[in-house]
Parts: C-alpha cells; structure tokens; sequence
C-alpha cells in the first residue's frame, strides 16, 4: 500500500483504513462538494447568482474559520455565463497602492503604479466601463475586507460606487465589526449604496457530525474505512471546537488520528506482570521466630547537683523626705449671673399645602403592528424568514404565531412571497432576534437591511 499523503501520522491513517488526512484539505472539500449546513447552502446559492442579489454591494460576515473564503471561492468557480470573477483578498493588499495593483493585475492591466492614484483610478474605471460596453459582467470580491486600511476602503467604494448596478456587484467578506467599518466609510464619504448582508454562525452538533463524517467516508480507501467516528467522538470534538469550521479540522485531526504508539500494549502487560508479582511477595507470609530478648542498659547514676549559695541580703534604702505641701490657692470671687434671654415668640403654624391631585395612569400602549417597509428608515433591519407560494399560506402560518402582530408577508417580483418579521435598528439587534426564533423552531432568520429588501418586492 503506497504511503498516504499529508499530515497525520501514516501509521495512523493505515490503521484507519483511510489514504489521505480528511482534514487537511480546506474549503469544500472533495473537490467543491464538500458538506455544508442548510444556511451555508443558501449562501452559496445566494453568492452563484449575482442577477439576484438584494443589493449591488453584499457584505459576507463571520468569525475567523467560519467558512466566508470557502463559500467565496466556491461561488466563484461556478458563476453564470456571462459573468467574470475578479478575486482580491485584503492580506496581500492593505493600501491603496496594494489595491490598485491587485485590480490592475485581475484585469490584465499594465499601470504605472509610480503615477498619482486619482489618474490610476480613472485608468481602471475607464477599463471597467468599456468592459461593460460589450456586454460583460464583473463580480468583484474582496476577502479579508477588515485588513483593508481606511483610505483603501474609501477609495475602493468611492471610485466602484457609479458603477455598481446589476451588471457590477461588490462582495465583500469579514467579521460582524466590519459592519461598522463600513457604514463610516459611507458617512465619511457621504455614499449611498444600497447593501444585502449575509452572515454566517457555527454549526449545530448534527451538522458537526455531519462534517466530520463526510470528511472522514471521503478519505476512505475504496469509499469503506475500517472505523468510523463514534457518536462520543463527534459530540466531544464539538464541545471542544465550538461549531467553528476552521476549528474542527484540528480538533478532529488530534481525536481521530493521534499517533499511537506500538510499545505501549507491551509496557501496560509488564506492568500488570510486576504488580503481580509485588502482590504475591506480599501475600507469602514470612516464617516466625522468637524475638531476642531485649537486654536493658544498666542504669547510670547521675550525680545529685550541688546546692546553690544563697543570696546576700540588699540593703533598705533610706527613705526619701516628704515634699512640703503647696499653699492653697485663695479663692476667685464667683461671677455674676447673666440675665436670662427673654423667650422668642412661637412662629405661627403655616397651613398645610393642598395635596395635588394624583396623575391618571397612562394607558399602556398596544403592540404596534408589523410596520409597512416602505414607511420605515432604509438603513434599518427585517428579518426574512421563509418563502412560500402563496400569500394564503404565508398568512395562514404568520395566525398560528403566540405574536403574529409583529411578522408580515409580501410578495416578490419572481412570484413567491416572503415572511418578513421585526423593526430593528442594528444587526445585533437582528441577530438577537434571529437566535430567539431559531430557539422557538420558527425557522432562520436572514439579517437584511430595509433597502435590500425594498427592491425584490411588488408595490402594495
């Protein structure tokens, strides 16, 4: 059997039956199939088909080792006809001339980087524009957007914000504080662009499972290992990975694959074998014999101590003489009572103030209904939570709801109808809400702002 490839121990994958590390490889793996959660798959989904994308600009937002390269690289190899792909990733570029070349590079271009950035800029919008002229669509993504330094990602936003529209979208990926980033860079540089936000959480424990086991079936000599994970197995590497993607790999690397050592059933039976054996000797007893008398030294006469002289006597010491006594003080003459103060007059008791009427309890306020989206401030948050066929079912289940005052349905322009839930002022907000729902089996809930959701809908 040929030696297999990567990371663990070889010994470790024979043992297994397995001819390669399952958890060596990341991103989707076996070649871009590789196991995704429900919300990833509408991810990925959501990212293959620009054409209906809430918004011409998409934030991808998640942890460190959440999955957000992956699911972008998978999207990008599979876009529609059509459409090209221009991938940067912000650790290789954090400064607006690292920016520049990167785009230059995507693009085929051959600037002059010595030249002054505004010229650079016009370069590539001219570059851009004349693509668009015959007819080709750009899907720009931006990986480890957050590295980006201030100046870059204003200059990133300013300089696309004309061109973005249907036929150019802007991905780009972070954690959940690149939000905030980017709603400064918009307010510093006073622009509107409409956003659709995507956010990715850990998995589930099945999903983990799920993940783990799939890995593992895919790295199997002949599709068959000789062990598979055991449940004890999957919850622990679970507990201990969190649910984070990037995570499980080398938690489940160090559970499933730790090298283990051939010598060590031998010490465990040589050690059993010596503790017999000490048992044993223990166990024999020992002949008996009379103990040797046992002879008493002789005892050894102390000397009696001599006595001590006694003390001679001190002499009294002679008594000291009296001091004679002071003479006495003559005494002062007593002072003069002062007369008394006469007694000022008792003011006279002010009336007791009116007790003021108590204010009536304000009616407490109902609960307001599911307000209309175009009525409300576009920056804010929706929920989207499912998307059925017709507006009788959506309504149908919004009734069987405990608050179904707080949840609406509207239709789209493809058809379909969605339900819509919440008035949220921030994504933590959202995802708060979100995480509530996912705990009452009501479905999950899709983070998005008011203004990527107002465009797919059909007017009331």
């Amino acid at each position: 059997m040929p030696e297999p490839e990567l990371g663990a121990s070889p010994r470790a994958l024979r043992a297994a039956g397995l001819t390669r590390d399952p958890f060596a490889e990341l991103g989707l793996w076996p070649d871009g199939a590789g196991y995704l959660d429900e919300a990833r798959r509408h991810i990925l989904d959501q990212l293959r088909a620009p054409d209906a994308y809430g918004a011409p600009t998409v934030l991808l937002l998640g942890l460190q080792g959440m999955g957000k390269t992956a699911l972008l690289s998978g999207a990008l190899q599979t876009l529609p006809e059509g459409w090209r792909a221009l991938a940067l990733s912000a650790a290789s570029a954090r400064t607006e001339s690292q920016l520049l070349a990167q785009l230059a590079g995507s693009l085929g271009l051959d600037l002059d980087l010595e030249r002054p950035t505004p010229v650079l800029w016009r370069e590539l919008e001219d570059e851009l524009a004349a693509r668009l002229d015959i007819g080709e669509r750009l899907l720009l993504a931006v990986d480890d957007a957050d590295r980006l330094e201030g100046e870059a990602l204003g200059a990133l936003l300013e300089h696309l914000a004309p061109l973005l529209a249907p036929t150019v979208c802007l991905v780009l990926a972070g954690p959940p504080a690149f939000e905030e980033r980017f709603d400064g860079a918009l307010r510093e540089y006073e622009l509107d662009l409409s956003v659709e936000l995507m956010t990715l959480e850990a998995f589930s424990e099945p999903s983990t499972a799920a993940y783990v086991s799939q890995r593992w079936h895919a790295a199997a000599a002949g599709g068959k290992a000789r062990r598979a994970p055991s449940s004890a197995e999957l919850a622990r590497i679970h507990l201990l990975s969190g649910g984070t993607p990037g995570v499980i790999n080398e938690v489940a690397r160090t559970l499933l694959l730790a090298q283990r050592q051939p010598w060590r059933p031998l010490l465990a039976l040589m050690g059993v074998a010596a503790l017999l054996a000490f048992t044993l000797t223990l166990w024999i007893p020992d002949p008996k014999s009379e103990p040797p008398p046992i002879t008493q030294p002789p005892a050894i006469a102390e000397p009696e101590p001599e006595p001590e002289p006694e003390p001679e006597p001190e002499p009294e010491p002679e008594p000291e003489p009296e001091p004679e006594p002071d003479p006495e003080p003559e005494p002062e003459p007593e002072p003069e009572p002062e007369p008394e103060p006469e007694p000022e007059p008792e003011p006279e008791p002010e009336p007791e103030p009116e007790p003021e009427p108590e204010p009536e309890p304000e009616p407490e306020p109902e609960p307001l209904a599911f307000p209309p989206l175009e009525s409300r401030d576009t920056a804010r948050y929706v929920l989207q939570l499912h998307v059925l066929s017709t507006g009788e079912r959506a309504q149908g289940w919004i009734d069987r709801q405990r608050t179904p005052d707080a949840f609406g349905w509207r239709q789209r322009n493809r058809g379909d109808v969605v339900v819509l839930y919440g008035d949220f002022a921030s994504s933590a907000e959202a995802r708060a809400a979100a995480a509530q729902l996912k705990a009452e089996g009501l479905g999950d809930g899709w983070v998005r702002r008011v203004r990527s959701v107002l465009p797919e809908l059909t007017p009331p």
